[in-house]
């Protein structure tokens, strides 16, 4: 990994809060000092700040949202307060602190953060925690519609909005918001087309009201970086979602940027480093231990360029790295279990030998713990793991990097517990450790008390027959 960070001079701003590339691949960054332009060699181009008494600057210093149109021009969305459109081949500034609606006046404030900036096809889109504003791109003069949710209650994709998206080349766009979830809508009559929210009865609905970022992959798909309920992956002919999140291997389930490399494999800024969805699914993640100069990564700051490098921007600075030269560990973790302990209803804890292939524990044990682990060399913390126990689940649990289940109230009777582990970039051993358990029951309840009970009943049922034959004798 190679970090440009506000400690080694090479830029000015820690919080890379925005990263885009032009048509020369030359690199723009957005963060609290402004914006910082660098060639492709990462030297400074230019420097852009604020200067009140300036009118050729930016609006105000703290840069969060950035794009580049397709005719050059520069957008910078203030942090705070305003945007400024810059054209940097004539040093011109358009600034904004507020954006009347050409047509119908009605306006919309600029004082707050401007959310996200998108170009699709010959118009720009803008949000605001207000509402949203589109203008066709032209050079010099703007004209923009404005939709606010106060004027349009109704249309709660208007609120916050964070993220928007093409949808199949068609009218529609898709809208993230940072409250209300997920939409689509039709970007010529600004109305819903669909609204995506929970449905407890369909894990395959999309569960989260704060989306971050929207992506689409080399083949088409789009997928969907949440605030806290991990990544989604929208499936068009099911109109549903697949999900990953910490219980699947990713290290947060804050995901608040996507990029697809040239190989197709889906790389993600979240708030613990930076995580690689594989084609095979499995996940790969690295942190500030594998050298990254921060684990906390900025909502929608990331780029690739034309080599197939990646820029990430974080909270202390722009990672970039060459996807192909990521070296993953193919080493498979052995499988082992640990230790096994009962806690009876009293609190009493006791060892079980687990030795052999099966292991016993009575029927007065109300908590069975059992830690297992994936042996491996290699940042063992990043191991995953998953189990299923056979007669008691029909499944297998994703356990995250938890290396103990407990198991609470189980009937007596036969059991099979199964568990896998996969290796810090994410190698699973697809071969389960496997090791029966027998619950004994009460004594009661066990053949030999029903064969004790069999000849009992059958011993007083002689004895009475005895007596009666005595009586009529």
């Amino acid at each position: 990994f190679t970090s440009l960070t506000k400690e080694s001079g090479d830029i000015k701003g820690d919080n890379i809060r925005s990263v885009v590339l032009d048509r020369d691949e030359t690199l723009w960054l957005a963060h609290e000092k402004g914006v910082d332009h660098l060639d492709k060699d990462y030297t400074l181009i230019k420097r852009y700040t604020s200067d009140p008494t300036n009118k050729n600057s930016l609006l105000t210093e703290e840069t969060d949202a950035l794009a580049i149109t397709s005719d050059g021009m520069v957008w910078a969305g203030s942090q705070y307060n305003g945007m400024t459109i810059v054209d940097p081949s004539k040093n011109k500034f358009l600034r904004f602190n507020q954006i009347e609606d050409e047509q119908y006046g009605a306006d919309l404030s600029l004082a707050g953060k401007i959310n996200t900036i998108y170009q699709k096809g010959d118009v720009v889109w803008l949000s605001t925690r207000e509402g949203i504003a589109k203008t066709k791109q032209q050079q010099n003069e703007y004209k923009f519609s404005v939709y606010r949710h106060d004027l349009n209650p109704e249309n709660k994709f208007l609120l916050n909005a964070t993220a928007f998206l093409d949808h199949n080349n068609n009218d529609e766009l898709w809208v993230g918001t940072e409250t209300n979830g997920l939409f689509r809508i039709n970007g010529k009559t600004m109305k819903q087309v669909a609204h995506y929210i929970i449905d407890e009865n369909d894990d395959k609905s999309f569960s989260s009201f704060g989306v971050k970022t929207l992506h689409r992959s080399n083949d088409g798909a789009v997928w969907i970086g949440t605030a806290g309920e991990g990544l989604y992956r929208y499936n068009k002919n099911e109109d549903n979602f697949d999900r990953w999140s910490v219980h699947n291997g990713l290290p947060s389930n804050s995901v608040l940027s996507i990029i697809s490399d040239k190989d197709g494999a889906i790389w993600m800024g979240t708030r613990r480093g930076i995580s690689k969805l594989q084609k095979n699914k499995n996940i790969q993640s690295f942190e500030i231990s594998d050298g990254l100069p921060a684990d906390i990564f900025n909502q929608g700051s990331v780029a690739i360029h034309m080599n197939g490098n990646l820029s990430f921007g974080s909270v202390s600075g722009l990672t970039t790295f060459d996807p192909k030269a990521i070296v993953i560990n193919q080493e498979a973790p052995k499988l082992a279990i640990s230790s096994v302990e009962a806690i009876d209803y009293d609190g009493n804890r006791s060892p079980v030998d687990f030795r052999g292939d099966q292991f016993k524990i009575n029927h007065e044990i109300q908590t069975l713990n059992i830690n297992f682990v994936g042996l491996t060399y290699n940042k063992t913390a990043k191991n995953q793991y998953q189990y299923t126990l056979d007669n008691y689940l029909n499944n297998w649990v994703q356990n995250g990097n938890d290396r103990s289940v407990a198991f609470q109230g189980l009937d007596d009777g036969e059991y099979t517990f199964q568990f896998k582990a996969s290796n810090n970039d994410g190698v699973w051993n697809e071969t389960p450790y496997v090791i029966g358990m027998v619950v004994t029951p009460p004594f009661w309840d066990t053949w030999y008390a029903y064969l004790f009970y069999l000849a009992s009943t059958l011993g007083l049922g002689a004895l009475a027959f005895v007596g009666v034959s005595k009586m009529r004798l």
